[in-house]
């Protein structure tokens, strides 16, 4: 099962069971610079893939959706947290931020394959 997570998920808590994969979805437009930094804390979920799908009704230098999946590895809670800022400028310069608390239940027995 595939747990999908985007603005409307902001500051909440999310359950998921192990091997589920956690898809976040945010707005961005890196025609602008800005993009979406992702960092997690904790252990219990494992960055797979982030990639830009543009927004098929957006014209040259429009926007579109950073995507990042996760999966959920071990039992725990991690907190991801994901700023949107320009690369070369300070993190003060962040103009949104994002943060979502990830719990995964389970076994550790799951980790013994």
């Amino acid at each position: 099962m595939t747990v999908l997570l985007s603005d409307i998920d902001r500051s909440s808590t999310v359950s998921v069971s192990l091997s589920e994969e956690v898809v976040l979805e945010l707005q961005e437009n890196p025609s602008t610079g800005y993009r979406w930094t992702i960092e997690t804390t904790g252990e219990s979920v494992k960055e797979l893939a982030s990639t830009y799908a543009p927004s098929p009704f957006a014209g040259i230098g429009g926007g579109g959706r950073r995507i990042v999946r996760f999966l959920a590895t071990r039992p725990g809670t991690t907190s991801i947290r994901a700023a949107l800022r320009r690369p070369w400028e300070q993190p003060d310069r962040t103009i949104n931020q994002y943060a979502v608390t990830i719990n995964v239940a389970g076994s550790d027995d799951a980790d013994d394959e």
